[in-house]
């Protein structure tokens, strides 16, 4: 996400998450497991909180309480079909990915993957080896 200079989203998420506090978008399900800990004296931290807490579920909260839509993206900038199918981690050609002006970024998330040997000639693969940080 990208926000302008001092936007007030990411402050009140800061704020919430230095504070260790749920934000006001959380789902039911976190805050029947923060009310649980306290009463069996558990400490509830932020590794038991659900993956999209801080990003999605933020975002969405804050998107629909301030009316953002305008300002949103299309889902192919990030989420672009072969995203879901797999294919990215195929030796399958991608020049539709690089040649499409809507699509800024490519977001890895095919669980079945194996993300710790690419398929050689993969999209997966090739962006590996093109921005390695292990080669700095």
């Amino acid at each position: 996400m990208a926000f302008p200079e001092h936007h007030e989203i990411p402050r009140y998420a800061m704020e919430y998450y230095r504070g260790g506090k749920l934000g006001p978008w959380a789902h039911v399900k976190p805050r029947w497991q923060k009310f649980l800990s306290m009463l069996m004296g558990k400490n509830f931290d932020y590794s038991s909180m659900p993956h999209g807490h801080w990003g999605q579920h933020m975002l969405g909260y804050y998107n629909k309480k301030m009316a953002l839509y305008d300002q949103l993206l299309p889902q192919k900038a990030l989420y672009h079909p072969s995203t879901y199918d797999g294919s990215l981690f195929q030796a399958v050609p991608y020049d539709h990915l690089m040649d499409d002006d809507e699509v800024l970024g490519v977001h890895f998330f095919f669980k079945q993957a194996d993300y710790d040997n690419p398929v050689p000639g993969s999209f997966f693969a090739d962006m590996c080896q093109r921005h390695d940080p292990r080669d700095s």
